[in-house]
């Protein structure tokens, strides 16, 4: 393995820790907004203010979801370099 190779390397496992934190973003968010907040709100274990954020939940998972889509792209691109280094398929 050469230093191209290397870097396509580093650039895919960046692509992947990437993805892993904007898919817990969006989950975290998306659950805040959509079960959590409404609950504890509804239950009066937070104030009725509170619901007002939802929106921001909603909006911050949209984002962190279109982040993931982008990177699946990205990883799609960038997996033609696991077959540069190991050019023969394992069944």
């Amino acid at each position: 393995m050469g230093p191209a190779e290397w870097n396509s390397l580093t650039a895919l496992l960046i692509t992947l820790w990437l993805f892993a934190f904007t898919t817990t973003v969006f989950t975290v968010n998306f659950l805040l907004g959509h079960a959590i907040v409404p609950s504890l709100a509804h239950t009066g274990h937070l104030p009725s203010w509170a619901k007002r954020l939802r929106p921001l939940f909603y909006l911050v998972a949209i984002v962190a979801f279109a982040a993931d889509v982008f990177l699946v792209r990205q990883l799609g691109n960038q997996l033609g370099i696991i077959y540069v280094i190991y050019p023969r398929s394992l069944i």
